[in-house]
């Protein structure tokens, strides 16, 4: 049993991960900031602690101490700028005197690709982040070769669940009976992995005897936005065809975020088989959404 600390806990992909990692009999600390977030977080047998991404110096100790640390949480906006780095570098300090290194799980995500077209990205492939992830490309170049680490980047492709998840804004039209809205084209490519299997990877990853490095976690390398949307509006009962919003409509709109989502990406993983790791979910077309 390892005693893991994580940010992020509450989040879509973070409740999943907690969830795996105490079914797998380890002691969970688990960050929040909200009593509704500590009661979800007692649920589901792990330790709520009080505290705030953008203040580290008040929990960091507790993170420091542990085997493992699985940073989840981002803010999701341009602040993540100067709350990364003080984070990261409250973490630097408080682990260079360990004797045994402390596993840190840093999650990344395609999107610091940038777009590929039809190549397709690997864990060799370098970063060309998009703007409004600059931040988090910074944060891994600055994490090789620190003192009292083993840093495990970890880049999921596009997660998505019965509920949602990547497909959430699609599965909202969809149930009040409107076309699914796709940004640029229905012809770009997202790779796909079910949050559970996104889970099941990050216990894995967790669990290795070498987990350093850098590791995709990809069920299927890319798939059309317009096929995506064709299958959830087929299971929605909605026969309109996907409404396409323009390139530049959607810039306006959403500003840099909507970059990522008009990414034309394709990723695949080379390494997570080495771990006895594969996706039980393989194509997203088969799993039955919530509608």
């Amino acid at each position: 049993m390892s005693r893991i600390f994580m940010t992020g806990g509450t989040g879509s992909i973070g409740k999943a991960v907690l969830k795996q990692m105490v079914t797998a009999g380890h002691e969970v600390t688990a960050l929040t900031r909200t009593d509704t977030g500590a009661a979800q977080i007692t649920s589901f047998g792990a330790q709520p602690l009080m505290g705030d991404i953008t203040a580290p110096d008040f929990w960091m100790q507790e993170a420091a101490t542990s085997d493992v640390f699985i940073h989840l949480a981002s803010s999701y906006d341009l602040e993540m700028a100067q709350t990364e780095p003080r984070l990261l570098s409250a973490l630097f300090d408080a682990v260079r005197t360990r004797k045994e290194p402390l596993r840190f799980l840093y999650t990344g995500g395609g999107w610091l690709f940038g777009q590929t077209g039809n190549d397709i990205a690997d864990e060799a492939t370098p970063l060309r982040a998009i703007t409004a992830f600059k931040w988090a490309q910074d944060a891994i170049e600055s994490l090789p070769d620190r003192p009292g680490l083993l840093v495990s980047v970890i880049h999921p492709a596009m997660v998505y669940a019965p509920d949602g998840g990547v497909f959430t804004r699609m599965m909202r039209a969809l149930r009040a009976g409107r076309p699914a809205p796709l940004m640029g084209s229905e012809h770009i490519r997202w790779p796909l992995i079910h949050r559970e299997d996104t889970a099941t990877a990050y216990l894995a990853i967790a669990r290795a005897s070498d987990p350093a490095g850098v590791f995709n976690l990809v069920a299927e390398q890319g798939v059309p936005i317009g096929e995506i949307a064709r299958v959830l509006g087929a299971q929605a009962g909605v026969k309109t065809p996907p409404a396409i919003l323009p390139r530049k409509w959607a810039l306006r709109q959403h500003g840099i975020w909507a970059e990522g989502p008009m990414l034309d990406l394709q990723m695949r993983s080379t390494r997570m088989a080495d771990l006895g790791w594969a996706p039980s979910f393989r194509v997203f077309s088969s799993v039955t959404y919530d509608f």
